[in-house]
């Protein structure tokens, strides 16, 4: 909207905390080189520059919170994979997830792949601050799930403000692998199954896209199946993830 508005709209956050400023922050790092320059002044944001570009042309990145997903599953199930995604100095994820999971080793090729190893060990107990990156919270929740030890993620106050309330969606679901989930204003806790599923599971996704996608994760150690339901409303943010399952190797079954 920013080519419409006059100079000096002034735009303010009646949040009594601020929801994510990583990605406010990367949105008007974007705007800033379309010549729309925001600048932060307390709980306001104000436009000081409206230059109109010559051209829109524009290549976004790719999405660090979708490839995410793919972390998980080389953290918990070993093995590698080829990603087509280039490092970012804009997406907080990029910045995250080698020291949330650094048991993933990664390596940029040069031809805009990134290419991912890991032995499948039992993951480590997680003790970090998601406040800048609260999309991985349903991924790194699975992961924690099989971890040896209890976790703790702090910054959690947006969580139940998304398409769903996923803390209390990731609660509900890990209860049935039999992992524990409790949570206060502050901070999520943990506490890991004593061994994977044996017996076959349904889960939900509550039609939530990142919980359908962070639930899959749970087949990278279950030994039965896993049901996801309402697995199509991963067609919000990335349409072919069931897709490149398949392409690397896992057997799924749609049920309508």
């Amino acid at each position: 909207m920013a080519p419409w508005l006059p100079l000096s709209t002034r735009i303010t956050d009646t949040a009594e905390k601020p929801a994510t400023p990583a990605y406010a922050h990367m949105t008007t790092r974007l705007l800033a080189d379309w010549g729309w320059t925001w600048e932060k002044d307390g709980s306001h944001w104000i436009l000081h520059t409206r230059e109109v570009p010559s051209s829109l042309a524009f290549r976004g990145e790719r999405d660090w919170s979708g490839a995410a997903f793919f972390w998980g599953w080389v953290a918990l199930a070993g093995g590698n994979l080829t990603l087509k995604l280039e490092p970012s100095f804009l997406q907080p994820e990029a910045r995250a997830l080698p020291k949330l999971l650094p048991s993933v080793r990664f390596t940029f090729t040069g031809a805009g792949e990134c290419f991912l190893e890991g032995a499948g060990q039992t993951p480590l107990p997680l003790q970090e601050s998601v406040e800048d990156t609260p999309d991985l919270v349903p991924m790194l929740a699975v992961v924690a799930a099989f971890a040896s030890a209890p976790s703790q993620l702090t910054g959690i106050h947006t969580l139940p403000h998304k398409e769903s309330n996923r803390l209390a969606a990731l609660a509900q679901e890990l209860s049935r692998i039999g992992a524990s989930l409790s949570w206060d204003a502050t901070t999520l806790h943990i506490r890991p199954v004593s061994r994977p599923p044996q017996h076959p599971v349904v889960l939900d996704s509550h039609g939530d896209h990142r919980i359908a996608m962070a639930l899959s994760l749970v087949a990278a150690r279950a030994q039965a199946p896993i049901y996801i339901q309402g697995a199509g409303c991963v067609a919000k943010s990335f349409p072919s993830y069931w897709q490149m399952l398949e392409n690397l190797g896992l057997s799924l079954t749609f049920v309508l």
